[in-house]
Parts: structure tokens; sequence; C-alpha cells
């Protein structure tokens, strides 16, 4: 019953982490999505800045160095009209022709770079200024060199600052063309990330009332489930304590005709023992009453036993305890049982092994149930009971965390895939079993649960026709002080 509630309880714990592995995933996915898009936009805006960096603004540069350069190669040519001295004129000539350099580099560089048809028909309208200017200033230069001077400043004020003039007004049109591209640019850049704060602000509360739906759901599902697993629980619980009560007055009015059929069968073998009983033939059969009523008493135990342990109402009572003494103790119990199969008894264990704190009724149970099983299933043979501590050594010095109760028989061994279910409530393993054996098969069951309930385990080691080593390994307590560790 118990095992089905954690079926039940592992069902639905499984569905909820479903549940919430699902919703989880899709927020996850959502934000995944958003982090992904948000880094293409981020992208995309990275590219425009790109874009106005490499390609306006170097635009806009070379503009400046274009205006600067016509502005100083007309200033040149003005100081070549007005130096007498034939060797300044010369610097001056070749400052001109220096300026006239970075003004033609400039403006290649800038038919070199990728442009639009309104900046190729800026570019060839100012080409064209150029060529006009550079024709005054060349009629200027020849003039200067025939020293008409008088001339030559004519030209220059009737043509060549005048076309200087339109070059330069053409440069600032292209100059404030790549303004006003680059403010295009970064107003539309501006408007995306305008789209992408409110789309991320939108994906953002759409994520947020997902993750507050699928939070609601889960908890008013989860919460559904547990008051539907609570109600089952509470259900199971009820049968379990009732089927319990049940059982128990079962055995109890089973028991009251058991012990009376149980005295009237010794009184009746203990007539017949007489040396005066006029008939001795039905002893045998009297015998075999005793016997299977014997039996019946012992299942009637292991049964209440089993009972008292599946309804969780057994509790431990720990007391100081002599081990030397109690393990004496169990073995005096089972040699009569031992001496049916023609078994010997062996206890290992010093007389000066000292105290343990543990619950005494539980584990002389617990090695009763494990010798008696050893008798069950052992036939001519012998049964060891052996005690040890498991120390561990720290810093030199031993510490005791174990003590382990082995029952060792030379029986008819476990095959391997018999060994687990030996502990089962019903074990049916096909060893073969001797005669005498008074047992239900639950006392390896209980044992284990018994053992489990002091915080330790049973371990158990066979080969068929082998024997068998049952191993009781409990944790070692105790208030009593040692003299020594005896192995």
């Amino acid at each position: 019953m118990f095992m089905h509630n954690n079926n039940v309880t592992s069902g639905v714990v499984d569905r909820t982490k479903k549940n919430l592995v699902l919703g989880f995933a899709s927020v996850i996915g959502l934000m995944a999505f958003l982090v992904i898009f948000r880094s293409h936009q981020l992208e995309v805006t990275k590219d425009q800045i790109d874009l106005i960096a490499k390609n306006h603004l170097t635009k806009i540069d070379l503009v400046v160095e274009m205006r600067s350069a016509a502005h100083e190669r007309t200033l040149a040519l003005q100081r070549m009209l007005l130096q007498p001295d034939p060797f300044i004129r010369d610097e001056e000539w070749i400052r001109f022709n220096r300026f006239g350099a970075e003004f033609a580099r400039a403006r290649l560089h800038i038919l070199s770079m990728n442009l639009n048809e309104e900046e190729k028909k800026l570019l060839d309208y100012q080409g064209t200024v150029t060529k006009n200017a550079l024709d005054s200033q060349k009629r200027v230069v020849e003039l200067i060199e025939k020293e008409q001077f008088t001339q030559a400043r004519d030209v220059l004020l009737r043509s060549v600052i005048p076309s200087k003039e339109q070059v330069i007004n053409q440069l600032n049109t292209f100059y404030h063309y790549q303004e006003n591209e680059a403010g295009k640019i970064t107003r539309e850049t501006s408007e995306l990330y305008k789209e992408m704060r409110s789309l991320l602000i939108t994906v953002s509360v759409i994520v947020g009332i997902l993750g507050i739906a699928i939070a609601a759901f889960v908890i008013r599902r989860t919460t559904t489930r547990e008051e539907a697993l609570s109600n089952a629980y509470d259900h199971i619980q009820r049968q379990s304590a009732e089927k319990s009560q049940l059982l128990a007055d079962v055995i109890d009015e089973y028991r009251s005709p058991l012990n009376v059929l149980l005295q009237y069968s010794d009184a009746i073998a203990k007539n017949a023992n007489n040396e005066n009983a006029p008939d001795k033939k039905f002893l045998s059969d009297i015998t075999k009453i005793q016997h299977a009523c014997e039996h019946l008493n012992g299942l009637t135990d292991e049964i209440m036993d089993f009972a008292r342990l599946d309804s969780g109402k057994d509790e431990i009572v720990l007391q100081e305890v002599d081990i030397y003494d109690l393990v004496q103790d169990v073995a005096n119990q089972i040699k009569p049982i031992a001496a049916k199969n023609s078994n010997q008894i062996d206890v290992q264990c010093p007389p000066n092994i000292g105290y343990m704190e543990t619950d005494p009724t539980k584990l002389r149970q617990i090695l009763f149930n494990l010798l008696a099983n050893a008798c069950k299933y052992t036939e001519f043979g012998f049964i060891t009971l052996n005690v040890k501590f498991n120390t561990t050594r720290n810093n030199g010095t031993e510490h005791i965390r174990w003590i382990t109760f082995s029952v060792i028989d030379t029986g008819v061994g476990i095959t391997p895939n018999e060994m687990e279910k030996i502990f089962t409530a019903v074990p049916n393993v096909s060893r073969p079993k001797r005669k005498y054996h008074e047992d239900s098969g639950l006392n390896l069951s209980i044992s284990r649960r018994l053992c489990h309930m002091m915080s330790g385990e049973i371990i158990v080691n066979s080969e068929p026709g082998m024997g068998s080593v049952f191993s009781v390994r409990l944790p070692y307590v105790s208030s009593v002080p040692r003299l020594e560790v005896v192995q």
C-alpha cells in the first residue's frame, strides 16, 4: 500500500517537474530569441555608425582639406604677385604647387569611395568649376613669369578670386550634403534604437505575463494534485490502520484456540510419556501436532511483527547493552533449533567486548532471525556468530565507527538471482528447505527493516553449495568507556 502511495507521489512530482521544465523552457526560449534579436539590432546599429565614421565623416574631412588647399593655393598666388624678390617668389611657387597636389589627392580619394548619384553630380560640377579656376591661375602664373604684374593682378581680381569662391561654394555644398546624410543616418539609427527598445519592452512584458501564467498554472495544478494526493494518502492510511487492526484482531482470535490446542497436546504428550500410560501408539502423532502448533504460533508472531513494522508504529528504544551477554543469550535460544538439523553453533565474541547503545529487543530479534534462517538451510553443518568492530585511524588513534554481527553457515547457499528476493515480504526463493523450518519467510524482511530503523544495513555474501554470510552492520555508540579495542 505504501509502495503504491510512493509511486503516486513520484508520478505527481515527475509531472510537476515536467510542467515546470516545459514552462521555463518556453520562457528561456523567448529570452534567447530576444537576446539574439537584440544582438542583431545592435550589430545593425554598429554597422550604421561605422558607415558614418568610415564614409561620410571621411568625405567631410577630405572636403575640408580641399577647401583649405584651394584657399592656400590662391594666397600663394597672391604672394607671388606681390613679392619682388624672385627667391621668395620661387618659394611661393613651390607652395602653390604643393597645395594643388593636396587638393588633387583629396579629390581623387573622394572619387575612389562609394558615391551615390547626388554625390557624383556635385563632384562633376565641382570639377568643372575647379578646371576654370585652374585655367585662371595658370594665366596669372604665365603673366608673372613675363613680369606683366599689372595684367596678372587684373586677372587675379577678375577671374582667379571669383573662381576660387565658386570652388569653395561647391565644396561647401558637398560638405553640407555629407552633414545632412550623416544626420539622416543618425536619426535612422535613433529610430531603430527606439523601435528596438519598444520591442524589448513588449517582449519583456510578454515574457513576464507568460512566466506569471505558467507559475499560476503550475501552482494551481500542483495544489490540486497535492490535495488529491493528500486525500488519497489519508484514505490509504485509514485503510492500512483498519487492515492492521483487523489483522491483530484476527490473530488474537486465532491465538486463543491455538493456545488451547497446544496446551491439550502438551498434556496428552505428557500423559503418553508416563510409564503407566496404557497406550503409547499415538505419541508420534501428538508430537506432530505439537510441532504444527509451534509452527502456527511462530507464523502469528512473524505476521504481527511485520504488521507492526508496516504500520510505522514501532519505535527504537535505546539502552546501554552488554554485547557479550546479548550475543550469548541469543546463541542459547537458537541452540535447540540448530540441534534439530544436527548443526553446531559457534560464538566468536570476546567476553570483554564491552557495551553499545542500541535497542536490545530489536537486535536480539535480528540476530535470532538470521541464526534461525541459517539453521533452516543448513544440515549437519556449522553456524558461526562473529562479532567485531570496524575502526578508522586518525592521527595515530583508532576510532570505532561500526560494529558488525556476522552469521556464517555452511548451508545450501543462495544464487545471485535470488539474492535480492530473500528480503521481500514474499520471498518466493526456491532454495531447498530442511525439515523443522517453522517460519513464514518474513524473518529476513523483518530483520532488514529493523536494521534500517537503527541506521544500519544487512550485507549478504553467498554462493550456491558454499553457504552464506549475513553481516549486520550497525553504528557504534556507547557512553561506557572501553579499556581496549577488541578486533
